[in-house]
Formats: C-alpha cells, sequence, structure tokens
C-alpha cells in the first residue's frame, strides 16, 4: 500500500490539516496560507476581501424588496445563512490588429423612371474592400474548465468596472474563509490562450463589420443590406499580458419560497447582485400565455394576408409567429428563472 503524503507548511515546515477538498490551507503554527494541489505559487496569488455575511445577506433581502413579485411574498421567503465562494480569475490585457480583404455581397433598392411611372428594382452588387481593423481589452478568464457561463462572466465583469483592492493571499485569508476557495485549475498559458480566442472572434466580428460598412460606402447606399461572401486576415496580437491568479468572492444567499429554493448571487466585495433564481408567478404564466396567443394570432394573421402577395415575407411572419409562441409557451412550464 502507498504511503499517504504529508503537506507541510513551506514557511516554519509545520504540519497542514489538509483533506481531499483542500484548496487552501492556513498553517495553524505560522498562520500562513499554503495552496494545495496547484503549481502557483500563493506568493504570487491576490484576493479581493469579502463583506461580512451579515452585509450579504441584508444586500439580498434588498434585492428581493425591490422586486414587486417578491415584495408582495416576502412575509413569506425564509433566507438562510449565506455561504462565501472565492472563484480563481485571471485577467488578459490583450490588444490585436488585423488587415483585411473581402468580398460583400450587397442588396439595396432604388427607383427608376420608365415611361409608365416610377418602378422599384432591387440591385445587387459584389464589392471588394480591404482595411484594418484593432482591438483591444481587459478580457475575465474563469480559471475553471467546467464553471464559465453568464454569471462568471458578469463577475468578471464586474470587477473590471468597480477595481476593488486586491491584497496579496497572505493578507487576506485566515481560518474562516480558507475553505472558501475553488481550485484554480490551469495556469497562466492556458489563461492566455482562452482570452486570445475569444478577443480574436471578436476582432474578426469587427472586421465583418468593417467591410460591411465600407461595401455600403462604396455604393452610396448606407442602409443596405449587406454579406460578407469570403474575406482573407492576417492578424498579429500586439499586447496580451496576463495578471496574476486573483480570487474574487462572491456570496449565495439561499431563500426558500413556497416549499422550494432559490438563490442570489451577491458580488463579496460590494453586494452588486450579479445573478440569481426566482419562482414563475402565477401572474407570469398567464402573461406568457397571454404574449404567446398575441404573437401567434397577429404575426399569423399578418403573415396569411400578406402570403399570397409575397410567399416570402409571409411565411416569414408566420415563422416568427410560431417562434415567439413555442419561446414563451416554453416558459410558462418553468418553476423558475435563472437571471444574470
Amino acid at each position: 500500500m502507498a504511503a499517504s503524503r504529508e503537506f507541510r507548511c513551506p514557511y516554519c515546515g509545520a504540519p497542514l490539516d489538509v483533506t481531499p477538498d483542500s484548496v487552501i490551507v492556513v498553517c495553524r503554527y505560522c498562520g500562513r496560507p499554503s495552496l494545495v494541489a496547484s503549481d502557483v505559487d500563493a506568493g504570487s496569488v491576490v484576493m479581493v476581501p469579502a463583506l461580512k455575511r451579515d452585509e450579504a445577506a441584508r444586500r439580498a433581502v434588498e434585492a428581493a424588496r425591490r422586486k414587486l413579485r417578491l415584495r408582495l411574498r416576502l412575509k413569506r421567503a425564509v433566507f438562510g445563512d449565506p455561504d462565501l465562494l472565492y472563484a480563481p480569475y485571471y485577467f488578459v490585457d490583450a490588444s490585436l490588429r488585423a488587415r483585411y480583404r473581402a468580398r460583400v455581397k450587397v442588396t439595396y433598392t432604388r427607383t427608376v423612371s420608365t415611361e409608365r411611372g416610377a418602378t422599384t428594382e432591387v440591385v445587387t452588387k459584389v464589392v471588394s474592400v480591404s482595411g484594418d481593423v484593432s482591438y483591444a481589452d481587459t478580457i475575465p478568464v474563469l480559471a475553471r474548465r467546467a464553471a464559465a457561463g453568464a454569471a462568471a462572466e458578469k463577475l468578471g465583469r464586474h470587477y473590471l468596472s468597480t477595481r476593488p483592492k486586491a491584497v496579496p493571499l497572505e493578507q487576506g485569508v485566515d481560518y474562516s474563509t480558507a475553505k472558501a476557495f475553488m481550485a484554480a485549475e490551469f495556469g497562466k498559458a492556458r489563461a492566455r490562450a482562452v482570452a486570445l480566442r475569444d478577443a480574436v472572434d471578436e476582432l474578426l466580428k469587427r472586421v465583418d463589420e468593417d467591410a460591411k460598412r465600407r461595401a455600403r460606402r462604396a455604393v452610396e447606399h448606407p442602409a443596405a443590406s449587406a454579406q460578407v461572401l469570403d474575406k482573407t486576415v492576417d492578424f498579429e496580437v500586439e499586447r496580451a499580458d496576463v495578471s496574476p491568479l486573483t480570487y474574487l468572492p462572491v456570496w449565495l444567499v439561499p431563500y426558500i419560497l413556497d416549499e422550494s429554493q432559490y438563490s442570489f448571487a451577491v458580488a463579496g466585495w460590494d453586494g452588486a447582485i450579479i445573478a440569481e433564481t426566482e419562482p414563475v408567478f402565477l401572474e407570469q404564466r398567464i402573461g406568457y400565455i397571454v404574449s404567446a396567443a398575441l404573437a401567434a394570432g397577429l404575426l399569423g394573421g399578418m403573415g396569411g394576408a400578406v402570403f399570397p402577395h409575397s410567399l416570402i415575407f409571409g411565411a416569414a411572419l408566420l415563422l416568427a409567429g410560431s417562434a415567439i409562441a413555442f419561446a414563451l409557451g416554453a416558459r410558462v412550464t418553468k418553476a423558475f428563472e435563472v437571471r444574470a
């Protein structure tokens, strides 16, 4: 049988109380934190101090009171004890530049005078354009492969917009918060690759927008419909600086209403609501049903009326009515909604 591994404090050499779930362990002898199961040096990690537990709970209750539907039922809601999590992020300061060539199909209508009077005709042209586009942004990267999502993106962006003070890990962590830290699953190299992938996607979107704008300008029709047929893009990364591993606090505040549990995710440094799950009430279901019926009826009726005159436009209206009605109908069956 293999011997179990003993973890010792790198500062004083004392044994550390490590469990299978440990990410950061505070030495009970010297009081300094150590990262477990990570290649990142604890001395290069920073964290944002968190609000007190009571303050996080108060912010969640205030958020519930601001929602009319919840405020009317707040006496039936029971708020639980908030849980603190520290999520690991890298922030990549990226700058890219691209030179491109593209062919763009531009479609517009024009009025032509004939012997029988003015008529409207559709004109389609293929225009070749070229240009330079740049993109620069600071991109938050959650250092966990399976936990990314709208709420994680919003937490990272909220940090960038508020810029709370971050402190070295050993100054901010203590015994009460050590178990709140989530493990970072990758380092700076992968964070840089993830950020650049997103940055290239945004750069290519800007290339398409710029190409369409130049093509519309070339045919002197700024409101024309434009479609990029093909393009050649050469880009270079001018800057991709990665921050230290940064732990951001988030409080999860649960509440029970009508025997079901929901929650608020609260930014740990200023109490802003990052995400929430909330019940779908009866009046919302009725609203969804009425809206679905109106969408199907109005758009479907308009599509039926237009169909004999314009096959494509009539079919588009019928499909739009069906799609909106289906989307609203699906929300009727949901027990809760997630908002981020």
